[in-house]
């Protein structure tokens, strides 16, 4: 396990150093807007959550991510954690840290460097990291509709949950859509694919936003998490319903 940490982080360093270089052999220098210099911003989230797929059970989960820009960069951290419990016995368990960095190119495209790491006790991969390099472009931006895409490569390190590792490269595939709804409300899609010899893991969450009085907002979520390889007994399937409330700064 400290060889696959080690690892694991030495692939992460490589993937964030990998940005700056790329932004550097580029040579840009745009003009940026005033307010996007030194802007922080983030939520935090806690609610009920209903998960179906290999638990069936009601729990509580929690999130927090916090947003960084100052031009060109813009640096990323989101926390998510789901636990339950049945009979003072654990029945879901899941904790996800991303963190990503990415620098504009332009106003509409921009390279980044990515590290996520995923413990799920009982979903179909039970630990999961991932490093990842690309290229991101704002595809459609008006003021209803806000289209992102993103395609790069990089790494994964699985353990399922039978015991079994899992060491790949992976292609990755983003997409993230925003659709303004009204005055209060506003409607979000993201979908990640990340595919390897081994598994083909797909990711697909949907959101709607309704303002509640200032900054605290009512969130309805649902996720679907797709693994095309997993161990006998398990579904290849996972999908959780959530119902947040959220502060946003």
């Amino acid at each position: 396990m400290a060889v696959r940490l080690i690892r694991n982080l030495g692939m992460a360093l490589s993937a964030w150093l990998f940005v700056p270089v790329v932004a550097l052999a580029f040579d840009w220098q745009p003009s940026w807007p005033t307010e996007w210099q030194g802007d922080w911003k983030g939520h935090a989230d806690v609610g009920y959550s209903a998960a179906s797929g290999n638990t069936e059970n009601e729990h509580l989960n929690a999130a927090l991510g916090i947003e960084y820009k100052i031009a060109p960069w813009t640096h990323q951290l989101e926390f998510t954690a789901l636990k339950g419990e049945e009979n003072a016995q654990a029945n879901a368990e899941r904790y996800l840290t991303q963190f990503k960095s990415k620098y504009a190119l332009t106003e509409v495209s921009y390279v980044f460097g990515a590290l996520a790491y995923e413990y799920d006790e009982f979903g179909g991969v039970r630990e999961r990291t991932s490093e990842k390099i690309g290229y991101g472009r704002q595809l459609l931006d008006t003021d209803l509709h806000q289209l992102e895409a993103e395609i790069g490569l990089g790494a994964r390190q699985s353990e399922l949950q039978d015991g079994s590792e899992e060491d790949e490269a992976i292609l990755h595939g983003g997409f993230k859509y925003h659709r303004h709804l009204s005055e209060s409300a506003s409607f979000d899609q993201a979908l990640l694919i990340e595919a390897g010899e081994s598994n083909t893991y797909v990711e697909s969450i949907s959101a709607l936003k309704l303002s509640i009085v200032g900054n605290l907002f009512a969130k309805l979520g649902y996720t679907i998490k797709y693994n095309d390889t997993v161990p006998k007994g398990i579904e290849n399937r996972d999908t959780y319903t959530t119902v947040n409330l959220s502060y946003e700064f």
